[in-house]
Protein backbone atom coordinates (compact mmCIF):
# COMPACT_ATOMS: atom_id res chain seq x y z
CA UNK A 1 0.00 0.00 0.00
CA UNK A 2 1.62 3.50 -1.15
CA UNK A 3 1.76 6.43 1.07
CA UNK A 4 0.39 9.63 -0.72
CA UNK A 5 3.02 11.91 1.55
CA UNK A 6 2.45 14.77 -0.70
CA UNK A 7 -1.20 14.98 0.50
CA UNK A 8 -0.30 13.58 3.72
CA UNK A 9 2.34 16.30 4.75
CA UNK A 10 1.22 19.28 2.46
CA UNK A 11 -0.05 21.34 5.58
CA UNK A 12 2.60 20.44 7.52
CA UNK A 13 4.71 22.76 5.07
CA UNK A 14 2.45 25.77 5.98
CA UNK A 15 2.44 25.72 9.82
CA UNK A 16 5.75 24.98 9.43
CA UNK A 17 6.54 28.31 7.84
CA UNK A 18 4.18 30.38 10.24
CA UNK A 19 6.67 28.69 13.25
CA UNK A 20 9.00 30.14 11.38
CA UNK A 21 7.97 33.75 10.62
CA UNK A 22 6.35 34.04 14.06
CA UNK A 23 9.18 33.33 15.94
CA UNK A 24 10.76 37.00 17.18
CA UNK A 25 13.71 38.15 18.69
CA UNK A 26 16.05 35.49 16.65
CA UNK A 27 17.69 36.15 13.23
CA UNK A 28 19.15 32.78 11.81
CA UNK A 29 21.96 33.55 9.46
CA UNK A 30 20.59 31.34 6.80
CA UNK A 31 17.39 31.89 4.64
CA UNK A 32 14.58 29.04 4.98
CA UNK A 33 13.75 26.95 2.07
CA UNK A 34 10.35 25.14 3.00
CA UNK A 35 10.89 22.91 -0.37
CA UNK A 36 15.10 22.01 0.59
CA UNK A 37 13.13 20.98 4.13
CA UNK A 38 10.03 19.25 2.88
CA UNK A 39 12.33 16.63 0.34
CA UNK A 40 14.71 16.24 3.19
CA UNK A 41 11.47 15.29 5.42
CA UNK A 42 10.15 12.75 2.27
CA UNK A 43 13.77 11.02 2.07
CA UNK A 44 13.18 10.51 6.38
CA UNK A 45 10.01 8.68 5.62
CA UNK A 46 11.52 6.81 3.07
CA UNK A 47 14.51 5.68 5.05
CA UNK A 48 12.33 4.50 8.03
CA UNK A 49 10.05 2.32 6.04
CA UNK A 50 12.88 0.73 4.25
CA UNK A 51 14.55 -0.29 7.85
CA UNK A 52 10.63 -1.87 8.98
CA UNK A 53 10.96 -3.96 5.76
CA UNK A 54 14.41 -5.07 6.68
CA UNK A 55 13.35 -6.03 9.98
CA UNK A 56 10.67 -8.09 9.60
CA UNK A 57 12.79 -9.84 6.65
CA UNK A 58 16.09 -10.27 9.15
CA UNK A 59 13.18 -11.43 12.21
CA UNK A 60 17.10 -13.85 13.37
CA UNK A 61 19.66 -11.36 13.37
CA UNK A 62 21.36 -9.67 16.47
CA UNK A 63 19.74 -6.74 17.65
CA UNK A 64 21.59 -4.07 15.87
CA UNK A 65 21.62 -0.05 17.33
CA UNK A 66 21.76 2.48 14.27
CA UNK A 67 22.96 5.99 14.19
CA UNK A 68 20.17 8.80 12.88
CA UNK A 69 21.76 11.95 11.97
CA UNK A 70 18.87 14.71 12.75
CA UNK A 71 20.64 18.01 10.93
CA UNK A 72 19.11 21.40 10.60
CA UNK A 73 20.84 23.99 8.46
CA UNK A 74 23.18 25.90 9.87
CA UNK A 75 23.49 23.75 12.91
CA UNK A 76 26.33 20.38 13.83
CA UNK A 77 24.10 17.67 13.17
CA UNK A 78 23.03 15.82 16.24
CA UNK A 79 23.66 11.86 16.77
CA UNK A 80 19.68 9.67 18.27
CA UNK A 81 20.50 6.63 19.28
CA UNK A 82 17.91 4.02 18.25
CA UNK A 83 16.96 0.10 18.79
CA UNK A 84 15.15 -1.10 16.14
CA UNK A 85 13.34 -3.79 17.53
CA UNK A 86 12.29 -1.35 20.86
CA UNK A 87 9.15 -1.01 19.14
CA UNK A 88 8.56 -4.47 19.86
CA UNK A 89 8.50 -4.24 22.97
CA UNK A 90 5.22 -3.56 24.13
CA UNK A 91 4.11 -6.49 21.91
CA UNK A 92 6.41 -8.73 23.63
CA UNK A 93 4.84 -7.62 27.08
CA UNK A 94 1.31 -8.69 25.87
CA UNK A 95 2.49 -11.79 24.44
CA UNK A 96 4.59 -12.87 27.62
CA UNK A 97 1.22 -11.34 29.76
CA UNK A 98 -1.23 -14.35 27.68
CA UNK A 99 1.49 -17.03 28.24
CA UNK A 100 1.49 -16.72 32.01
CA UNK A 101 -2.48 -16.18 32.13
CA UNK A 102 -3.15 -18.94 30.26
CA UNK A 103 -0.58 -21.43 32.44
CA UNK A 104 -2.33 -19.92 35.59
CA UNK A 105 -5.60 -20.43 34.28
CA UNK A 106 -4.54 -23.96 33.05
CA UNK A 107 -3.72 -24.73 36.89
CA UNK A 108 -6.35 -23.64 38.14
CA UNK A 109 -9.08 -25.60 36.28
CA UNK A 110 -6.49 -28.72 35.88
CA UNK A 111 -7.77 -32.04 36.48
CA UNK A 112 -6.87 -33.40 40.12
CA UNK A 113 -6.74 -36.98 40.45
CA UNK A 114 -6.99 -39.20 43.53
CA UNK A 115 -4.75 -42.64 43.69
CA UNK A 116 -5.00 -45.06 46.17
CA UNK A 117 -3.07 -47.96 47.15
CA UNK A 118 -5.72 -49.41 50.05
CA UNK A 119 -9.08 -48.65 50.40
CA UNK A 120 -10.20 -45.03 51.68
CA UNK A 121 -12.94 -42.46 51.20
CA UNK A 122 -13.06 -39.04 50.21
CA UNK A 123 -15.94 -36.44 50.73
CA UNK A 124 -16.51 -34.46 47.10
CA UNK A 125 -17.58 -30.73 47.12
CA UNK A 126 -21.13 -31.60 46.76
CA UNK A 127 -20.47 -33.98 49.58
CA UNK A 128 -20.85 -36.83 47.98
CA UNK A 129 -19.28 -39.95 49.29
CA UNK A 130 -16.84 -42.35 46.99
CA UNK A 131 -14.73 -44.92 49.10
CA UNK A 132 -11.64 -45.44 46.31
CA UNK A 133 -10.24 -49.36 46.20
CA UNK A 134 -6.99 -50.11 46.56
CA UNK A 135 -4.99 -50.03 42.94
CA UNK A 136 -7.65 -47.49 41.51
CA UNK A 137 -7.80 -44.04 40.83
CA UNK A 138 -10.44 -41.34 40.02
CA UNK A 139 -9.94 -37.62 38.40
CA UNK A 140 -11.94 -34.86 38.33
CA UNK A 141 -12.19 -31.12 37.10
CA UNK A 142 -11.88 -28.33 40.05
CA UNK A 143 -15.13 -27.22 38.36
CA UNK A 144 -16.84 -30.42 39.76
CA UNK A 145 -19.49 -28.66 41.85
CA UNK A 146 -21.46 -27.79 38.52
CA UNK A 147 -19.88 -30.66 36.30
CA UNK A 148 -20.09 -33.92 38.79
CA UNK A 149 -17.97 -36.18 36.04
CA UNK A 150 -15.17 -38.24 37.54
CA UNK A 151 -12.83 -40.70 35.54
CA UNK A 152 -12.29 -43.72 36.58
CA UNK A 153 -9.78 -46.50 36.63
CA UNK A 154 -10.58 -49.60 38.83
CA UNK A 155 -13.07 -49.71 41.73
CA UNK A 156 -14.73 -47.24 43.81
CA UNK A 157 -18.67 -47.06 45.69
CA UNK A 158 -20.29 -44.05 45.49
CA UNK A 159 -22.63 -42.40 47.85
CA UNK A 160 -24.28 -39.47 45.42
CA UNK A 161 -25.51 -36.40 47.02
CA UNK A 162 -28.98 -35.14 45.40
CA UNK A 163 -28.66 -32.33 42.86
CA UNK A 164 -30.04 -31.36 39.90
CA UNK A 165 -26.78 -32.02 37.98
CA UNK A 166 -26.26 -35.58 37.14
CA UNK A 167 -23.69 -37.66 38.22
CA UNK A 168 -21.69 -39.65 35.33
CA UNK A 169 -18.42 -41.72 36.30
CA UNK A 170 -17.08 -42.05 33.01
CA UNK A 171 -14.23 -45.62 32.29
CA UNK A 172 -12.69 -46.88 29.36
CA UNK A 173 -15.42 -49.85 29.20
CA UNK A 174 -18.72 -47.31 29.74
CA UNK A 175 -20.39 -44.63 31.33
CA UNK A 176 -22.70 -44.75 33.98
CA UNK A 177 -25.17 -41.64 35.22
CA UNK A 178 -26.90 -41.47 38.57
CA UNK A 179 -28.63 -38.50 40.40
CA UNK A 180 -29.05 -39.80 44.07
CA UNK A 181 -28.21 -43.23 44.61
CA UNK A 182 -25.65 -45.58 46.10
CA UNK A 183 -23.74 -47.89 43.79
CA UNK A 184 -20.35 -49.88 42.49
CA UNK A 185 -18.28 -49.26 39.86
CA UNK A 186 -15.71 -51.89 38.59
CA UNK A 187 -13.71 -51.78 36.04
CA UNK A 188 -10.09 -52.58 34.04
CA UNK A 189 -10.41 -50.58 30.86
CA UNK A 190 -11.97 -53.15 28.81
CA UNK A 191 -14.93 -54.70 31.14
CA UNK A 192 -17.14 -53.00 33.62
CA UNK A 193 -19.10 -54.30 36.37
CA UNK A 194 -21.86 -52.01 38.04
CA UNK A 195 -23.86 -52.84 41.68
CA UNK A 196 -26.62 -50.68 42.98
CA UNK A 197 -27.25 -50.38 46.90
CA UNK A 198 -29.91 -47.71 46.41
CA UNK A 199 -32.00 -46.22 44.00
CA UNK A 200 -31.05 -46.83 40.27
CA UNK A 201 -28.22 -45.76 37.46
CA UNK A 202 -27.72 -45.67 33.88
CA UNK A 203 -24.98 -47.93 32.27
CA UNK A 204 -24.01 -47.40 28.83
CA UNK A 205 -22.12 -49.69 27.16
CA UNK A 206 -20.97 -49.11 23.31
CA UNK A 207 -24.50 -48.96 21.67
CA UNK A 208 -26.34 -50.51 24.79
CA UNK A 209 -27.84 -48.91 27.71
CA UNK A 210 -29.45 -50.17 30.75
CA UNK A 211 -31.02 -48.91 34.00
CA UNK A 212 -29.46 -50.74 36.90
CA UNK A 213 -31.94 -51.11 39.70
CA UNK A 214 -31.51 -51.49 43.48
CA UNK A 215 -29.95 -55.21 44.42
CA UNK A 216 -28.75 -55.65 40.83
CA UNK A 217 -25.18 -55.87 39.09
CA UNK A 218 -25.07 -55.18 35.35
CA UNK A 219 -21.44 -56.79 33.42
CA UNK A 220 -21.06 -56.52 29.98
CA UNK A 221 -21.14 -59.96 28.00
CA UNK A 222 -20.37 -60.80 24.59
CA UNK A 223 -20.69 -57.36 23.52
CA UNK A 224 -23.76 -56.31 25.61
CA UNK A 225 -25.15 -55.59 29.14
CA UNK A 226 -26.50 -58.23 31.40
CA UNK A 227 -28.61 -57.71 34.74
CA UNK A 228 -28.66 -59.66 37.72
CA UNK A 229 -30.27 -59.88 41.27
CA UNK A 230 -27.75 -59.61 43.96
CA UNK A 231 -28.05 -59.20 47.80
CA UNK A 232 -27.27 -55.44 48.73
CA UNK A 233 -24.78 -55.97 51.58
CA UNK A 234 -22.05 -57.61 49.79
CA UNK A 235 -22.27 -55.06 47.14
CA UNK A 236 -18.86 -53.45 47.19
CA UNK A 237 -17.91 -55.90 50.21
CA UNK A 238 -14.38 -54.56 49.86
CA UNK A 239 -15.37 -51.63 51.91
CA UNK A 240 -16.62 -53.88 54.95
CA UNK A 241 -15.26 -56.59 57.03
CA UNK A 242 -16.68 -59.58 54.28
CA UNK A 243 -19.16 -60.99 53.18
CA UNK A 244 -22.41 -62.16 54.68
CA UNK A 245 -26.12 -63.41 54.00
CA UNK A 246 -29.23 -62.61 55.31
CA UNK A 247 -32.17 -64.67 54.63
CA UNK A 248 -30.68 -64.91 51.29
CA UNK A 249 -31.48 -68.05 48.29
CA UNK A 250 -28.98 -70.04 46.89
CA UNK A 251 -28.58 -67.83 43.64
CA UNK A 252 -27.78 -64.95 45.32
CA UNK A 253 -25.58 -66.34 47.48
CA UNK A 254 -23.41 -68.55 44.54
CA UNK A 255 -23.71 -64.76 42.43
CA UNK A 256 -21.77 -63.03 45.55
CA UNK A 257 -19.14 -65.89 45.91
CA UNK A 258 -18.58 -65.64 42.34
CA UNK A 259 -17.79 -62.14 42.57
CA UNK A 260 -15.87 -62.15 45.80
CA UNK A 261 -13.29 -65.28 45.50
CA UNK A 262 -13.51 -64.51 41.03
CA UNK A 263 -14.59 -68.24 40.56
CA UNK A 264 -17.48 -70.21 38.81
CA UNK A 265 -20.09 -71.84 40.66
CA UNK A 266 -22.26 -73.97 38.35
CA UNK A 267 -25.56 -74.96 39.81
CA UNK A 268 -26.43 -78.68 38.89
CA UNK A 269 -29.57 -80.86 38.45
CA UNK A 270 -32.73 -78.48 39.90
CA UNK A 271 -34.12 -81.46 41.22
CA UNK A 272 -31.82 -82.11 43.34
CA UNK A 273 -31.13 -78.27 44.49
CA UNK A 274 -33.40 -76.26 46.14
CA UNK A 275 -32.72 -72.64 44.56
CA UNK A 276 -36.09 -71.47 46.13
CA UNK A 277 -34.96 -71.96 49.44
CA UNK A 278 -34.66 -68.02 51.45
CA UNK A 279 -32.84 -69.46 54.81
CA UNK A 280 -29.26 -68.78 53.96
CA UNK A 281 -27.70 -66.41 56.90
CA UNK A 282 -23.59 -66.43 57.92
CA UNK A 283 -21.69 -64.56 59.41
CA UNK A 284 -18.93 -62.13 58.05
CA UNK A 285 -17.15 -64.47 55.37
CA UNK A 286 -13.19 -62.60 55.37
CA UNK A 287 -11.49 -61.78 52.61
CA UNK A 288 -8.70 -64.48 53.36
CA UNK A 289 -11.15 -67.13 53.76
CA UNK A 290 -11.91 -69.32 50.68
CA UNK A 291 -15.24 -70.96 48.94
CA UNK A 292 -14.47 -74.32 50.33
CA UNK A 293 -14.49 -73.33 53.69
CA UNK A 294 -17.81 -71.51 53.53
CA UNK A 295 -19.60 -74.67 52.54
CA UNK A 296 -17.92 -76.80 54.72
CA UNK A 297 -17.36 -74.62 58.39
CA UNK A 298 -20.89 -72.27 57.37
CA UNK A 299 -23.16 -73.22 54.90
CA UNK A 300 -23.21 -77.10 56.05
CA UNK A 301 -23.91 -76.50 59.62
CA UNK A 302 -27.18 -75.60 58.79
CA UNK A 303 -28.38 -76.96 55.14
CA UNK A 304 -26.95 -80.28 53.11
CA UNK A 305 -24.89 -79.24 50.73
CA UNK A 306 -22.89 -81.49 47.91
CA UNK A 307 -20.12 -79.75 45.88
CA UNK A 308 -17.35 -80.62 44.02
CA UNK A 309 -14.10 -78.61 42.84
CA UNK A 310 -13.49 -78.87 39.06
CA UNK A 311 -9.98 -78.88 37.40
CA UNK A 312 -10.49 -75.70 36.27
CA UNK A 313 -10.62 -74.44 39.41
CA UNK A 314 -14.61 -73.77 39.65
CA UNK A 315 -17.21 -75.67 41.37
CA UNK A 316 -20.24 -77.65 40.78
CA UNK A 317 -22.92 -77.71 43.76
CA UNK A 318 -24.17 -81.06 43.26
CA UNK A 319 -26.94 -81.19 46.09
CA UNK A 320 -28.83 -78.68 48.26
CA UNK A 321 -31.44 -78.57 50.56
CA UNK A 322 -32.61 -75.65 52.66
CA UNK A 323 -32.59 -78.13 56.11
CA UNK A 324 -30.19 -80.32 57.22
Amino acid sequence: MEVDIDAEYSSLENELGEIWDQAEGYSPNVVFNPDAAFAKFQDRIKSEQADQSTEQVQEQAPEQVKDIKIENEGQPAKVMRMKPYGRLLPLAASFLLLIVSAFLLKSFFADKMISENAADLYVMEDDSKIWLNENSNITYSESFKSDRTVELSGEAYFQVARSAEPFIVKTAAGTVEAIGTQFTVDTDGKNIEVGVVEGSVELVYGDDSEIIRENQKAYNEDGKIEVKEVSSRNIANWRKAGLSFKSDNLNTVVNDLQTYFGVDIIIGSHKDVDTACKAITSPNVPHNSSIESFFDNILATTHKIDYTKNADGSFTINKFSCSK
